[in-house]
């Protein structure tokens, strides 16, 4: 195996390691918005509307302000979770066959055509790790959020 080829195999494993990490921050957005609605609905049941309406001086659209910080924590978790599952961007993860046979269609050589494939991949590696990055960070978002949740319901217990 030439160091072309080589050089083609180790970028095209990175990019289907990247399409598999991707895969996985999507499949564990989910879990953490099922997260966040468990706890809101367990919570909720346990919640008087009492707790919740009130006509104080803290008090905004006759919803007390501390529970105003559950429908922040509840929103914004699922919000990120699905910023993490819906595609903003898009990642490159596979490679253009037409361009391939066009390039045997020149007579140009394998080794040649990996050594460009190796470049595209590479390339596509670097932008869909930003894009990753960025699901990761959504991921967390949701995360810490849906957890916050419960000391939100908590005060609006007390």
């Amino acid at each position: 195996m030439s160091q072309k080829e080589l050089a083609f195999e180790i970028a095209y494993s990175q990019l289907r390691s990247q399409k598999e990490d991707l895969r996985n921050a999507r499949n564990q957005a989910g879990m953490a918005a099922a997260m966040t609605g468990l706890i809101g609905t367990v919570f909720a049941g346990l919640v008087e509307l009492e707790d919740i309406v009130g006509t104080g001086d803290y008090t905004f659209l006759s919803i007390r302000v501390e529970f105003w910080l559950v429908i922040f924590t509840f929103s914004a978790s699922l919000y990120f979770a699905a910023m993490v599952s819906v595609a903003q961007r898009t990642c490159n993860f596979e490679l253009n066959p037409i361009w391939i046979i066009g390039r045997e269609n020149k007579m140009e050589s394998l080794e040649e055509t990996k050594a460009l494939l190796a470049k595209d991949c590479d390339t596509y590696f670097d932008e869909n790790e930003e894009v990753i990055a960025e699901a990761r960070s959504n991921l967390w978002r949701a995360i810490v959020l849906g957890c916050l949740q419960i000391p939100a319901w908590l005060i609006n217990l007390v």
